[in-house]
């Protein structure tokens, strides 16, 4: 996978994230590619980088989260366990 140049730039006209060294940020697939053009735009810092390609870009990027818990109810106390121990999954 290319690895960007440090400096990161938004070309919000383009609706493009590129390093100013002919890589863009492929929101679809999560990855820099080879840009066939060059783009313009302003310096960006990661953190804003990132908050542009969720709110702004027009195409955020939404992963799948799975969240993993034990099916078996250890050392609580009294009642407060039965919610918890009557869930059978």
């Amino acid at each position: 996978m290319p690895i960007p140049a440090p400096t990161l730039f938004v070309d919000r006209s383009q609706r493009s994230l590129h390093d100013g060294a002919g890589l863009r940020f492929a929101g679809g697939h999560l990855g820099w590619q080879p840009a066939a053009e060059k783009f313009g735009g302003d310096p960006i810092d990661p953190v804003a980088a990132v908050r542009w390609l969720q709110k702004e870009s027009g195409s955020p990027s939404r992963q799948a989260v799975g969240v993993v818990v034990a099916r078996v109810v250890l050392a609580l106390d009294g009642d407060a366990a039965l919610p918890y121990a009557s869930r059978d999954a």
